[in-house]
């Protein structure tokens, strides 16, 4: 398991995408690019697939306690998050849509810095650095 790696989808359909997050992980995690928040809404996670990687945004969170009681046991929880399909990265390049829906089970992990070059690509940076966006007086 990678370090970026934070859980698996576990229901994939027209409506909804829906992926359960390690019950390992805490409320951060450490990257190579810096902490991360878990599961926090409108961040981005990736979806890697054969040949493509998926991005998406989390637009939810749930937690479920299970239903099993015992005296001398611990609650146990489930975290699940909600996903919309933004788009697709496929050879280096970003394209929003998605051309097929990712695999039941399917790994998702933390979006990098690495990941989002594609989607913003250095001649929009460089646009608004020599161009930057001046109040409105």
């Amino acid at each position: 398991m990678s370090s970026r790696n934070i859980g698996k989808l576990v229901t994939v359909s027209n409506r909804s995408i829906i992926a359960e997050m390690y019950d390992n992980l805490g409320n951060y995690i450490n990257t190579t690019d810096g902490i991360r928040f878990v599961g926090e809404i409108s961040s981005y996670i990736t979806i890697d697939d054969i040949g493509i990687k998926i991005i998406a945004e989390v637009v939810g969170v749930d937690e479920k306690t299970s239903s099993t009681y015992d005296k001398m046991s611990k609650p146990k929880s489930a975290k699940f998050i909600f996903l919309s399909l933004i788009g697709e990265i496929l050879n280096g390049k970003f394209f929003f849509g998605v051309s097929k829906m990712p695999l039941i089970f399917s790994t998702i992990s933390i979006i990098t810095d690495q990941d989002l070059k594609p989607r913003f690509p250095k001649s929009v940076t460089s646009y608004f650095v020599k161009n930057p966006l001046k109040p409105v007086v």
